[in-house]
């Protein structure tokens, strides 16, 4: 502010009535996720006695039995066994004290979306130690398993458990802990009230009043401790902005901080009722006094102040005149005083540049063309005026009187064999001469010369072609050498062409396929007989034609059967029997034609070239035991036996064994075992089948 211009009258105090509301209490909205308070309360340790309180409201589901999860309302100490001291809502939406490995659960459910106080008590002098509260009234006492010793390690935080879990979702106001037990009177006594002096044992105590109800509190992230300890706490992740995870309205309270807010007028400044400050400038400020219950009491206020001070900056021709009639030739600074409605000063500062109009003439030559001071260009000779505006808005005025000369510029080509003389000197390439002179009015013209010298010229070419060459000449080569060709340019430049020619020469083949399947040739399947064409690129680089001869000839898969002897029909494959039942090969049987040794099913596997088939199944059933295999691998005894069979192997080992009557019925059967029993079975004579990795194995036994 300008304060040689500031005239000083008395000061008009205009002050409305304070207007006091009810003490509105401010509680803190946790989100569930990730907010919480740490404080620097160490809280009461090891097996002393204590109280804790605090205000809640929620809706939240804590019950774990219904899909819930516990929300911890305030937690202290270390997760070992006794030495955490937890208040949180768990079983049927009820309180519950913990004491870390066990707990103490309430009955009465509080997620009603209304707010509660609950009180969570410890005296180790009473046989019942452990007791809970709800809204001041006893909701369950009794006993904990786990023994109390709660540590210090953790320090008192609300909102969250020490091992950052069991985050609280809803409200939390006037959080409170007590280094005693207090008795059920005194909990209903005080739990309407918030205390604004020092109350004995209180150790710890967290209004939770410190925001804005829903406003923007991003830089109010303190919890002050009122108890007088001085271990206040600190709000972490909250989003501290609208109407969750942030300072709310929190629960009708008795005494307490209250809030009002009053207008004020003046003219030059004022001094809040605290006296703690003093303010020049209008704005909605806020100062705390001590009320009559020892509480604060917070005044919001709404200041006006009526000195105004305005500054212009302004540029003017010749001269200004001010809104007050005063006119101003010269530039500078000026101050004018007015009075407001309401008798304060008003004082106007006027930075003001002051340009005059002028009038300037310009006599000038120029080549082609002039541009003016207000950038018109001018081609043609004559005298000109121009009216500009300044950067001040004032005219002023230009007259030119031109002359204005021209520039020339001609162009011509010169062209010759070789070289070319031009202006006494010889030229042997190609090359632009600008030769400059000036005209009557000094400016410069140029003549450009643009010479051209076309040398004689030599080309050598080298070229590589597949059987025959047709060159630019029209002619066609179909035999390698060295060729040369002459021609002339339109100025008569005589040129020589030199072609190197190499001639190669294309490829033609033929192939023949015999396959017993579709073939894969150059890239392409080919799946029917036939005679094919294909080209290709041979190692020379010419082309390679050749010729495909393909015939495709398939497996025959069929199977004929002369009594007990199998004949593949395939004559030209590679051969091998399989046992049906097993899919095992038959050893040794890799020919056409095959005759088992015992009773079953068959089929050849076939291999020809590159393919692979097999055939049906074929049933042999008519060899006798005297056809079979001789058992000579394993043993069987006793034989004859009661029905219990001991089986011991020879030389080998065997997958299943298999009992058939005399019908040839199979009428057991089983995995490999050393003890067979057949006591279910009538008595009677019975054939074994041993299946092993070479062949099946057949011996008589008698049941009797």
């Amino acid at each position: 502010m300008n304060l040689r211009s500031i005239h000083l009258f008395a000061v008009l105090l205009i002050t409305l009535p304070f207007q006091y509301s009810h003490a509105q209490n401010i509680a803190l909205s946790f989100d569930g996720s990730d907010d919480h308070v740490q404080t620097a309360f160490d809280g009461v340790t090891g097996t002393a006695a204590r109280t804790v309180e605090a205000w809640i409201k929620t809706i939240a589901n804590a019950d774990p039995n219904n899909g819930g999860k516990q929300k911890v309302i305030c937690d202290y100490g270390t997760m070992s066994t006794g030495a955490r001291f937890t208040f949180n809502v768990l079983n049927n939406n009820a309180i519950r004290i913990e004491v870390g490995g066990s707990g103490l659960g309430g009955k009465i459910t509080i997620n009603d979306g209304k707010w509660h106080h609950v009180a969570a008590v410890y005296n180790p002098s009473k046989s019942n130690p452990y007791a809970l509260y709800v809204d001041g009234k006893l909701d369950v006492e009794g006993t904990i398993s786990t023994a109390i010793n709660t540590a210090s390690a953790s320090n008192f935080m609300i909102g969250k458990r020490n091992d950052n879990t069991n985050y609280f979702e809803g409200e939390i106001d006037e959080v409170r802990m007590y280094n005693y037990a207090k008795s059920d009177t005194l909990i209903l006594e005080s739990m309407n009230d918030e205390f604004c002096s020092s109350v004995s044992g209180l150790i710890a105590y967290y209004k939770l009043n410190e925001g804005i109800s829903g406003g923007t509190n991003t830089n109010n992230k303190k919890a002050r401790d009122y108890s007088g300890a001085g271990n206040n706490g600190i709000l972490y992740n909250f989003n501290l902005k609208g109407t969750s995870s942030n300072w709310v309205d929190g629960p009708k309270l008795n005494g307490g901080d209250t809030r009002s807010s009053i207008n004020v007028f003046e003219c030059l400044s004022y001094t809040i009722p605290s006296k703690r400050n003093t303010w020049f400038f209008s704005g909605t400020y806020s100062d705390t006094l001590v009320n009559s219950n020892k509480c604060d009491s917070i005044i919001t206020i709404h200041l006006t102040i009526g000195n105004k001070y305005t500054y212009y900056k302004y540029s003017a021709c010749d001269s200004f005149v001010s809104p007050g009639g005063i006119r101003y030739f010269k530039s500078g600074s000026y101050d004018e005083v007015y009075k407001t409605s309401k008798g304060c000063d008003s004082t106007v500062t006027y930075e003001l540049s002051i340009s005059n109009s002028f009038y300037k003439s310009q006599t000038i030559v120029a080549c082609d063309s002039f541009v003016s001071v207000g950038g018109n260009v001018y081609h043609q000779s004559g005298n000109y005026t121009e009216k500009h505006t300044t950067v001040q808005g004032c005219d002023s005025i230009y007259e030119y009187f031109l002359t204005i000369g021209k520039t020339k510029k001609t162009y011509d080509t010169l062209e010759s064999c070789d070289s070319l003389f031009f202006n006494s000197q010889w030229y042997f390439q190609s090359t632009t001469i600008d030769i400059r002179y000036q005209t009557s009015l000094n400016c410069d013209s140029v003549r450009s010369t643009k010479l051209v010298v076309n040398p004689s010229k030599e080309l050598k070419l080298t070229e590589i072609a597949c059987d025959t060459f047709f060159a630019s000449n029209g002619k066609f080569y179909t035999s390698p050498g060295i060729y040369s060709d002459s021609f002339s340019t339109r100025l008569g430049c005589d040129s020589i062409v030199y072609l190197d020619l190499s001639i190669k020469k294309s490829l033609h083949s033929s192939y023949d396929y015999d396959e017993c399947g579709p073939v894969m040739i150059g890239g392409i399947l080919y799946s029917q007989s036939g005679v094919y064409y294909q080209t290709n690129k041979a190692p020379n680089g010419c082309p390679w034609y050749q010729t495909l001869n393909v015939t495709i000839t398939p497996i025959d898969t069929a199977v004929s059967s002369n009594g007990n002897t199998l004949t593949a029909t395939e004559t030209r494959s590679k051969y091998q029997w399989i046992d049906c039942k097993t899919a095992k090969p038959i050893t040794g049987d890799t020919f056409r034609t095959f005759t088992p040794k015992y009773n079953g099913n068959f089929r050849v596997y076939l291999n020809l070239k590159n393919c692979v088939a097999e055939s049906n199944c074929y049933t042999i059933s008519s060899l006798s035991l005297e056809q079979a295999v001789s058992l000579d691998r394993y043993r069987v005894y006793p034989n004859p036996s009661e029905g219990i069979f001991n089986i011991h192997s020879v030389s080998g080992t065997f997958d299943t064994i298999e009992v058939f009557d005399l019908n040839g019925r199979s009428v057991h059967s089983e995995k490999a075992t050393n003890v067979l029993d057949l006591r279910h079975l009538n008595k009677g004579i019975f054939v074994l089948k041993f299946y092993d990795d070479q062949q099946i194995y057949v011996t008589r036994i008698l049941l009797q």
